[in-house]
């Protein structure tokens, strides 16, 4: 029997107190669910409670909600590569242990947190973050959609030329030879003659050679040059 006009007002939604909690009904002192709630008010009773006569005790009866997850892997725009996600938690409830978040991986790219819609990183969940997000009605649908942050991973290139140190902030994977440009040392006389470039001990063409996933030092070689 479904129940609407006929319901005592006595009978209406209950707010929970606790955030990360629905309020389904009310059940009698056994704790069956006797008059589910549909919403609006309006409740679906069972045979026994519509039958009731005298006096009748109901119990509000509350349930968890069940928030689902969304991972946005957000990809940096012409970034082919897809990251590599370590979480695979795709609900919580307040019943669970809290969820710490890890960092997922893109090659070349640096991550920043987990960003919630309202501009917050997180780094884990738990009820006080939905307790949080639910004062502030920011669950909707009952989702929780992180989107990972990335910031373009960049390393140091120091270029030395004797005494004087030339330092570029450079990307991996970039030519050494597009932030050093036409960068060129003068012989130094007949007996001390630019080489080339020396990057761990061996002469390299900066056009070619790709910047590390790493700090790195490019020397300028001197001598004489071989016959």
């Amino acid at each position: 029997v479904t129940y609407d006009s006929d319901v005592p007002e006595v009978l209406g939604e209950i707010v929970p107190n606790d955030a990360g909690y629905k309020f389904v009904g009310f059940q009698d002192n056994g704790g069956t669910l006797v008059a589910k709630f549909d919403g609006d008010d309006t409740f679906t009773v069972t045979e026994a409670f519509f039958n009731a006569t005298g006096t009748y005790t109901l119990i509000p009866a509350f349930e968890v909600i069940e928030y689902t997850i969304i991972y946005v892997l957000n990809v940096p725009s012409g970034v082919t590569a897809q990251p590599s996600n370590p979480n695979t938690a795709t609900t919580y409830t307040v019943a669970d242990s809290p969820i710490a978040l890890a960092a997922p991986t893109l090659a070349g790219w640096e991550f920043g947190g987990w960003k919630l819609p309202n501009g917050n990183i997180v780094q884990q969940i738990d009820s006080s973050l939905i307790a949080a997000l639910t004062a502030d009605r920011e669950l909707p649908g009952n989702e929780l959609v992180l989107t990972a942050q990335w910031a373009e991973q960049t390393f140091t290139l120091t270029v030395m030329i004797d005494q004087t140190k030339i330092e570029y902030e450079a990307i991996p994977g970039v030519s050494i030879g597009n932030y050093m440009g036409a960068l060129a040392p003068e012989d130094k006389g007949d007996s001390e003659q630019f080489l080339g470039w020396e990057m761990d001990g061996k002469i390299i063409d900066v056009m070619t050679t790709l910047m590390p996933e790493k700090n790195t030092t490019v020397n300028a070689k001197f001598g004489i040059p071989s016959v």
